[in-house]
């Protein structure tokens, strides 16, 4: 996936680990066009928002909801290197949210921009044993109120799962907590 954007005339490669749902990839440039870096400038982590009006995408997380059924397992689409991987949260949804709302994240890597993620709906922080949580910047929309760094990554986890909509994975998966989440 070797695909370059450009920021405000900045140019953007794609990270080789980048976790980009799928969709995405196509509409990542109209979104870039829309701000400009200098209100980012110094960041590691820039993390823009879109309200992408002409298609819909699948909620990749969602909040947990009283009675949810939670699964554990690592993460499938994870690019970590199988050792770093560990038990993320997911509920079994059926037929899942479709929204407009489109995320897109940059990280600043020695003076350059790379493409790190990109998926349907709001901003949602890594997980807190991921070394990308120490630069989680935090996050305020709506009623959601997140601190920067580990604290607020696990603090959304404890509220939050990654969507399943495979019923036989899913009841493959474990249902201990992680320590990460105790």
């Amino acid at each position: 996936m070797a695909r370059t954007f450009t920021f405000d005339g900045i140019p953007v490669n794609v990270a080789p680990w980048a976790h980009l749902q799928p969709r995405t990839l196509s509409i990542i440039q109209e979104v870039l066009n829309h701000y400009t870096f200098a209100p980012f400038a110094g960041r590691k982590l820039i993390i823009l928002e879109f309200d992408w009006l002409r298609d819909k995408g699948q909620l990749p997380v969602v909040e947990l909801l009283p009675g949810d059924e939670v699964r554990y397992a690592p993460d499938p689409t994870s690019t970590a290197k199988p050792k770093n991987r560990q038990p993320m949260p997911f509920v079994y949804i059926s037929t899942c949210t479709r929204v407009c709302e489109m995320s897109v994240y940059l990280e600043q890597v020695e003076g350059r921009l790379q493409l790190v993620r990109s998926h349907f709906g709001r901003p949602f922080p890594p997980a807190p044993f991921q070394s990308s949580s120490r630069c989680w910047p935090g996050y305020t929309a709506g009623g959601l109120t997140l601190d920067p760094g580990f604290r607020g990554c696990r603090e959304f986890w404890l509220h939050h799962a990654m969507v399943s909509k495979d019923i036989i994975a899913f009841n493959e998966m474990s249902v201990d907590k992680p320590s990460w989440l105790k």
